[in-house]
């Protein structure tokens, strides 16, 4: 790999250490358990999570090192009869999920957890969806995602990392002595999705405080479909809105369907 830095800004040259493309098993379940949340109060409401699990082996025993992604999307409707109520949010993964299979005598993982949902958002409110993408690594690239993730873990923040504080494989020509942050892989992948349709306990209500104020039909509303919109028409009242999000669901996510999702 070689990168060539901007010239304005003083050009620069980067290459990395050659690096084998690894072959990589495919994935043989992605499933999911529902979890009971701890109650606030002995009589308060159950509230359910969702724990999703990952089962992959490799038969030949040639990859032991495997990393993992994934990307969520979730279906949202606005209880109102508004122009832009359904939408579709998306979002991909954050953290870091490895493991090594060296210790054990086969290269075989069982329920590995990907992925954790609470129900401090909405989504499993109507369907969710996640795809796992499955990646072969080498015993070097392991070590750095291994270490980045513990770095992480202390300093809570990606960009609060010391560059020289874990390996790399990436050299400045120019400039040999540099440091740099970042490690270039290559890999083969594997990805399996699963939907998730089914009710859980104590999912929050994303539009409870929506309707803030009743005026007259006939009343002029300031700064209509600006800082305030119309939710509810119940002649001769109507009910307005100053959050955004409550009238317009592209606020937070899309209304293009995904491809990938069933029709109804």
């Amino acid at each position: 790999m070689n990168i060539q830095t901007d010239p304005s800004r003083g050009s620069l040259s980067y290459q990395s250490s050659p690096v084998r493309l690894e072959p990589v098993p495919p994935i043989d379940s992605v499933y999911y358990e529902k979890r009971v949340l701890s109650q606030i109060a002995p009589d308060s409401p159950t509230a359910e999570g969702c724990q999703v699990y990952l089962s992959t082996h490799d038969p030949e025993n040639s990859c032991r090192y495997f990393r993992w992604e994934y990307t969520e999307t979730w279906e949202i409707q606005i209880p109102y009869n508004v122009p832009n109520n359904r939408c579709w949010v998306t979002e991909n993964s954050h953290k870091i999920n490895i493991i090594s299979t060296l210790p054990l005598a086969e290269s075989v993982v069982e329920r590995y957890p990907i992925n954790f949902i609470t129900n401090s958002t909405d989504r499993l409110k109507i369907k969710y969806s996640i795809v796992v993408d499955q990646y072969s690594i080498n015993e070097a690239e392991y070590e750095y995602w291994f270490k980045l993730q513990n770095i992480v873990e202390k300093v809570g923040s990606l960009y609060d990392i010391v560059p020289a504080s874990f390996p790399n494989n990436i050299t400045c020509v120019e400039k040999p002595d540099e440091h740099v942050l970042g490690y270039f892989s290559v890999s083969a992948v594997k990805s399996k999705r699963i939907f998730i349709n089914e009710y859980f306990r104590g999912m929050p209500n994303m539009y409870r405080d929506c309707e803030n104020v009743r005026y007259s039909i006939s009343d002029s509303i300031p700064d209509l479909n600006k800082w305030a919109w119309i939710i509810i028409t119940d002649p001769p009242f109507i009910i307005v809105t100053y959050f955004r999000g409550c009238a317009d669901c592209t606020e937070r996510g899309v209304i293009t369907r995904p491809d990938f999702w069933p029709n109804y």
